[in-house]
């Protein structure tokens, strides 16, 4: 008698931009959902528009123990605040 078994599902490759991208899409902090990233031989590089550095610094740190990640290139701007700022 032969019985025909489903394939084992296969191992997908992630790369570490594309889990640090799914980590700012899923991200209660809706304002990271904007963020983009890029990733080459250890160096995750962000990019993107964020309202304060200390929002540019969570966004570092929600990404900053992926595996593969040696290095973080945190190039968010730093947009102006409302009416100028000073």
């Amino acid at each position: 008698m032969y019985t025909q078994y489903a394939e084992a599902p296969q191992a997908v490759a992630v790369s570490p931009a594309e889990v640090a991208q799914a980590i700012f899409q899923h991200s209660p902090h809706r304002i990271f959902r904007t963020l983009r990233c890029s990733y080459h031989d250890g160096e995750l590089v962000i990019r993107g528009k964020l309202p304060s550095f200390y929002s540019k610094q969570l966004a570092q740190t929600a990404v900053m123990r992926l595996n593969g990640v040696h290095h973080i290139l945190n190039l968010v701007e730093v947009s102006d605040p409302p009416g100028g700022g000073r």
